[in-house]
């Protein structure tokens, strides 16, 4: 027993070494030994409320909503994002805290380094719960932990762990690896424990990300045909009864949550966003060099080559993993921000890799030695490429929201530090229901769209102001579409020209505060104008009272010229 678990070992204590150096060098010490100060950032700080609403600030349902990761319920505020990952981090925060003194900073050091520390553990974890099932599955160790490092090295699962461990994606992943392991085990040998085990996980991955509870369907996958599926449920409807209690009763845990916040046991917490179900975004979720699974995550490829498998030697399991691997495409696929705003790659998949290594260790165990090899061999460059890309990710060369064809083109290989944060421009997606959008400004209408110099002396643009219009105020979701001709005289173009959005209210400047790049690329076409267009997200106006202006800030008094400055404000909701 002991010899035949010893490449697990070997294996678990060489991935931790390896992710521990990654987390070191890049997330908690970085250029200047300051990294650590960001790991909660973005979506992490919605995850992270739980903790500094009701540990440190004790102002759990009364904290100020700033209509991002807080929202306004009534007259209460309310959490946008489910308690599940703040769960799973419990363990961690507590210790942490124990271990330095418990301090006073919700965002102090031992907090921040606390989340890495989670999200190595739950890595391990998932690889645990995937190694128990597929040595179940009668799977080799070699092609159990070639899939496992493939998974992690080649993927943009990597980045959720070392760049960004406080998103939710490796503990969706972890869970998820552990449901399917814990369900696949009742279903081979039915016990209370399994049945358990199995409807706690399910419960949790709703607590994390309410849609990852469709990997119920996967669990079809267990099965030889439909006759065994029917056979299963008549002789255990009461367990599976049972099961069904269990899993509401953890999910209820946030309804409480929700009832503790702002009184309502039930509500969308996501105000004025939603799915566009007939306007399913398949292409570009899967292949837009904007976020597209396949090119920034190629070696899922390798399913294809699985499914084929799967057609010869099960069509029944076939069916099931086609059918649900389209199912969760197009779940997500149909999120309105089927981009996902800041991310590497298409991050939602992250969630199912599982999967992908259950694919993949099948794949290796049912193909001939020469053909294995000839796989595990073109699997390098996309290894290399993944890590390449990871690196750029997390440097800001590879832009977290606006790639496009071109500014892969012009990054791709590219690790000087004269690359990061190369690529400007806006391309904010239509905020939600952006089939009734209503044009509420237009600088047309206003002023003429005149030509202006700059250069030196001439550090801002005329700002376009507008100061307490009720249509503005009283919109849910606003966007700000921006054109402007621009006449280059060097082909660098003006890489420190900005574009500036800022709306203050009485007492509160700059309460939102949004710069970029007037070049998209740092490169133009000289002594010609060139058109550009941007689209802009803008904020929830909070106050009746308030000041939206807009400008172009020459910070380095780089010379050019720009003309047709046209801003137009739509809302959708």
């Amino acid at each position: 027993m002991l010899r035949s678990n010893k490449p697990y070992f070997i294996f678990f204590v060489v991935l931790s070494v390896l992710t521990g150096i990654l987390v070191y060098y890049f997330r908690w010490s970085g250029s200047e030994g300051q990294e650590w100060k960001s790991i909660i950032d973005g979506d992490g700080k919605g995850y992270y409320a739980y903790y500094d609403q009701i540990v440190f600030s004790k102002n759990f349902g009364t904290a100020r909503p700033d209509n991002d990761h807080i929202i306004k319920i009534g007259d209460r505020s309310l959490i946008k994002y489910q308690c599940g990952t703040a769960l799973l981090m419990a363990p961690f925060f507590l210790s942490s805290a124990l271990v330095s003194g418990f301090p006073d900073d919700p965002y102090a050091e031992a907090y921040q380094k606390s989340v890495s520390v989670a999200a190595i553990f739950y890595l391990l974890l998932g690889f645990v719960f995937l190694v128990l099932l597929l040595k179940k599955l009668k799977i080799k160790p070699p092609h159990i932990l070639i899939s496992l490092a493939l998974t992690l090295f080649s993927t943009n699962l990597l980045v959720y762990v070392v760049a960004q461990p406080d998103m939710s994606h490796v503990y969706s992943f972890s869970l998820i690896s552990g449901f399917l392991w814990a369900s696949h085990a009742y279903i081979i040998k039915p016990c209370r424990r399994w049945l358990i085990i199995s409807a706690v996980f399910l419960g949790i991955i709703y607590l994390i990300r309410p849609v990852n509870i469709m990997i119920l369907l996967f669990v079809l996958f267990f099965f030889d045909d439909f006759k065994s599926v029917r056979n299963f449920i008549q002789q255990h409807k009461k367990q599976l009864l049972v099961f069904a209690v269990i899993v509401s009763l953890v999910m209820a845990i946030q309804n409480v949550l929700w009832y503790i916040q702002c009184r309502h046991f039930f509500l969308w917490s996501y105000q004025n966003e939603g799915f566009y179900w007939l306007h399913p975004e398949i292409f570009n979720v899967l292949f837009s060099f904007r976020k597209g699974l396949f090119i920034y995550t190629p070696i899922l490829i390798i399913v294809f080559w699985s499914l084929a498998v799967l057609l010869k030697t099960n069509k029944f399991r076939f069916f099931n993993t086609l059918l649900f691997l389209i199912f969760i495409s197009y779940i997500i696929s149909s999120w309105w921000c089927w981009t996902y705003f800041d991310s590497f790659g298409m991050r939602p998949f992250v969630d199912f890799y599982g999967i992908f290594v259950l694919l993949l260790a099948l794949l290796l165990s049912n193909i001939g030695q020469r053909v294995r090899t000839i796989l595990l061999l073109s699997c390098i460059p996309l290894l290399v490429l993944n890590l390449l890309q990871s690196y750029q990710y997390n440097k800001r060369i590879l832009s977290a929201e606006y790639m496009n064809f071109e500014s892969y083109k012009y990054i791709f290989f590219k690790t000087s530090l004269q690359y990061v944060d190369c690529i400007g421009g806006a391309h904010d997606l239509i905020p939600y229901n952006k089939f009734t959008q209503q044009l509420l400004f237009s600088t047309a209408d206003s002023q003429p769209a005149d030509e202006q110099d700059f250069g030196p002396g001439k550090e801002f643009s005329h700002a376009i102001c507008i100061n307490n219009q009720d249509e503005l105020f009283h919109a849910k979701k606003m966007y700000a579409q921006i054109t402007f001709k621009k006449w280059d005289y060097r082909p660098e173009g003006t890489p420190q020209a900005l574009f500036v959005a800022a709306v203050s209210y009485q007492g509160h400047p700059n309460a939102f505060y949004k710069v970029f790049r007037l070049d998209y690329l740092p490169r133009a076409t000289v002594n010609k104008w060139n058109e550009f267009s941007y689209t802009l997200i803008l904020p929830k106006i909070e106050q009746p009272t308030f000041e939206l202006k807009m400008y172009i800030w020459n910070r380095a008094s780089e010379t050019f010229k720009l003309k047709d400055l046209t801003i137009k404000i739509f809302k959708t909701g």
